[in-house]
């Protein structure tokens, strides 16, 4: 099993155990599952993403649904490294997302084992994009 960053894990509610809301979703398809905490306290949004793939996963963050207009977190793991990485991207158009000037989502765990990639990432409710 590749991981990093798992030290920073302390700073997510998971690890923590604190009181915020948390909501649990499969994405209704095999081997995906999405997990949401907020926690109102901190004004953040913690997310888990687990899918039977390797490379990176991605979550899209929109009002109207789809593409267009979403905030786009892609969290990657590094094949040969196992380095981890979130990156923030926005979207015009049902196509290639682009990559923020901010970069508001921070990587606490990444980690591919088995075929599978498991990233977990949070931001503030509130950014500036």
């Amino acid at each position: 099993m590749r991981a990093n960053n798992g030290t920073a894990r302390a700073g997510c509610p998971w690890a923590a155990r604190r009181s915020a809301t948390q909501r649990t979703q499969a994405s209704g398809l095999a081997g995906y599952d999405f997990h949401w905490v907020l926690d109102r306290a901190r004004t953040m949004l913690f997310v888990a993403l687990a899918a039977p793939t390797t490379g990176w996963v991605g979550l899209g963050i929109g009002e109207a649904g789809g593409m267009r207009g979403a905030d786009i977190m892609v969290g990657a793991v590094e094949d040969t490294t196992g380095v981890g990485s979130a990156g923030d991207y926005h979207a015009t158009e049902n196509g290639a997302p682009i990559k923020d000037g901010c970069q508001d989502w921070t990587l606490h765990h990444a980690e591919q084992s088995g075929g599978h990639t498991l990233v977990i990432a949070s931001r503030n409710f509130t950014t500036m994009d």
